[in-house]
């Protein structure tokens, strides 16, 4: 084994057990993932006069249609209301940038979450932060893996304009992370854990594939070039780019229709179960799992195997019996491609 924060000299934090940030996009899954053992969810929604005006495609959300969304607003009241009475406390993602335009429909959806009892928001946009701030939102803010907080001073920014919690991109170190903690404590810090794939996701996705609009309309972006008067024009790349091609549709148990899953979802999903420990002395107390768009059935079995494997970081187990849950949970044996932070701070024995 390559050394690890377990035996560098990063300060040791005193803390409580990880909490599960599981992921939904149906109001009848709720109960099922607290009595796997969430603590919180996360949401979206993608109502259809939205979509109708600015597309299904990253527009209001970082996942596409009603795949991984809520349909409507009326659901997403009923998923507020469903987490309070569970204890859950529950999130909606309003995690991507922005039109000038679609500001105010953001932040009026966000104060409708604010009073069916949503907890919290997910975001990304300065414009978005500001506009909560002025409207005197008591919402809290958790400032999203897309927003791409890569060191302390942007922490501190983001603090300012009203973020309680920072989720962490895997573009991120786990000696990194634990560094950006230690200069900005009184925060609290997520981690990717489990489901989601490409790295890239995190915060630099956007900056590669185009945003699909109606009428097949690209993605474009008008700004002034530093130094120069006049406007310049910036087309996104990839401007064909259709998603991914695993995502081959199929009926959930409420009749919902979502991508089937890959070999990848269901066998050999990405993980940071042999990392944990080194997250918790990192200062990471929440674990975000992927996959808003999975089948109920995955999400459930994503809690409870993340449950068991936070528990038995926190006693001190040794990769090869996380390795052994992952095996017994999955069936089948995990690998450093699908590992998260492998190459920094984990080696094949």
């Amino acid at each position: 084994m390559s050394q690890t924060l377990s035996n560098q000299s990063t300060p040791q934090r005193v803390g409580g057990r990880f909490r599960i940030v599981a992921p939904a996009n149906h109001p009848e899954e709720l109960s099922a993932l607290a009595e796997s053992g969430a603590d919180e969810i996360y949401c979206g929604v993608l109502p259809k006069d939205w979509s109708e005006r600015y597309g299904d495609w990253d527009s209001l959300t970082r996942r596409q249609g009603n795949v991984a969304n809520l349909k409507s607003t009326e659901q997403l009241r009923e998923v507020a209301r469903a987490a309070s009475a569970l204890g859950l406390r529950a999130s909606l993602t309003l995690n991507v940038r922005y039109t000038a335009e679609q500001i105010p429909e953001v932040l009026a959806l966000a104060l409708a979450w604010e009073q069916a009892g949503g907890a919290a928001v997910i975001v990304s946009s300065l414009a978005v932060l500001i506009g909560l701030k002025d409207r005197g939102s008591n919402l809290s803010r958790h400032i999203s893996i897309l927003a791409h907080v890569t060191n302390s001073q942007a922490v501190a920014f983001f603090r300012r304009l009203g973020g309680s919690r920072v989720i962490l991109p895997r573009e991120l170190s786990i000696p990194e992370m634990a560094a950006l903690a230690l200069r900005q404590p009184g925060i609290e810090y997520e981690a990717m854990a489990l489901n989601e794939k490409c790295r890239f996701i995190d915060g630099l996705c956007g900056f590669y594939h185009g945003t699909q609009y109606p009428h097949d309309m690209a993605s474009v972006f008008t700004y002034a070039p530093a130094g120069q008067n006049g406007q310049a024009t910036v087309y996104a790349h990839d401007l064909c780019y259709a998603g991914h091609g695993c995502q081959v549709p199929f009926t959930d148990e409420f009749g919902q229709l979502v991508r089937q899953p890959t070999r990848d979802d269901a066998s050999r999903p990405a993980c940071a179960a042999c990392h944990l420990l080194d997250l918790h002395r990192a200062g990471v107390r929440f674990l975000k799992i992927g996959g808003r768009g999975l089948p109920t059935a995955l999400k459930l079995r994503a809690v409870s195997y993340l449950r068991k494997a936070g528990a038995l970081a926190l006693e001190g187990a040794g990769p090869e019996r996380m390795r052994g849950l992952y095996r017994d949970t999955f069936g089948d044996d995990c690998g450093v491609a699908s590992c998260y932070y492998a190459d920094h701070s984990r080696a094949e024995d």
